[in-house]
């Protein structure tokens, strides 16, 4: 994306000349870079601008390094700088939950001191941010869902990433699955949930999860949720194999996905896997 740079009397910046869009109930990112010639940084400040101000630095302030009583209560607790130490010159703010109301630009102003006294700037550039859609709604953008190779017996680990990658309230993330024909069900297995946006479900496939449609549901705050379904598929190391013609089971070596132990029954599947073996040389 395309920066737009100021530089007045040493008072640099760098900000994106897009106008950010970002989905109501998740959060965004101010991208921002600056440079001063204050000797000592003291404070950093973002505006949220208003239209009947004549001045942007008239508005509401929505973020304040040093000072949270300045800061408008509707924003107090949901802005933060992505980088604290304010010498490195990362003026950038992640602001969470969103609303449609946070739509509109944004002004930075820091203030320090030089030759020893108190001083403040304002950038004159503006950040320009729109919010769609309302709160209380179905999230158009989805959690993503990491489903390794799945194998009967064998421990593995799903993972689910809530969408909207910065930070602010955490979101409640619940699994549930269901098979063909049934109603939806909490899962069981280990559930651990990392940083807030992260949910790990770690437990042993069994021939009874195949075709098993597994769902992570994510609950933001104000009841906007999203939700994203995947299809379990399992594999079987080793597969065995009953048909009239052979009066026990046979162990058969597959690099197939053929068939787990619990659809053995159905006798299309062993007669498939007979014609199969029966040109092989079978050993118990």
């Amino acid at each position: 994306k395309d920066n737009h740079f100021f530089c007045l009397y040493g008072f640099c910046i760098s900000l994106s000349e897009e106008e950010i869009t970002a989905e109501a109930g998740l959060c965004t990112v101010i991208h921002c870079s600056f440079s001063t010639v204050f000797e000592s940084i003291t404070d950093a400040v973002w505006y949220k601008c208003d239209q009947s101000k004549r001045r942007c630095g008239e508005s509401d302030i929505i973020f304040h390094s040093s000072n949270q009583n300045k800061i408008q209560p509707g924003f107090r607790g949901r802005v933060s700088l992505l980088e604290p130490n304010l010498y490195k010159g990362n003026c950038s703010i992640d602001i969470s939950d969103l609303d449609q109301s946070d739509s509109g630009s944004y002004q930075f102003r820091v203030n320090g001191l030089i030759n020893q006294r108190y001083d403040g700037f304002t950038f004159s550039p503006r950040a320009s941010v729109s919010v769609k859609g309302k709160m209380s709604i179905t999230l158009t953008q989805k959690p993503t869902v990491e489903v390794p190779a799945l194998t009967e017996g064998q421990q593995t680990t799903l993972t689910c990433t809530a969408p909207g990658l910065c930070s602010g309230s955490d979101p409640i993330i619940t699994w549930t699955w269901r098979r063909s024909a049934e109603d939806d069900s909490y899962i069981t297995g280990n559930i651990t949930t990392t940083h807030g946006r992260n949910s790990s479900l770690t437990f042993t496939p069994s021939a009874k999860h195949h075709s098993t449609e597994v769902t992570c549901k994510v609950n933001f705050r104000g009841n906007t949720s999203t939700q994203e379904t995947v299809t379990l598929n399992l594999t079987c190391d080793m597969i065995f194999v009953f048909s009239s013609e052979i009066d026990k089971f046979w162990k058969f070596d597959s690099q197939s996905n053929f068939i787990c132990k619990a659809l053995q029954k159905q006798s299309q599947w062993n007669k498939v896997l007979y014609r199969r073996i029966i040109k092989t040389e079978i050993k118990e």
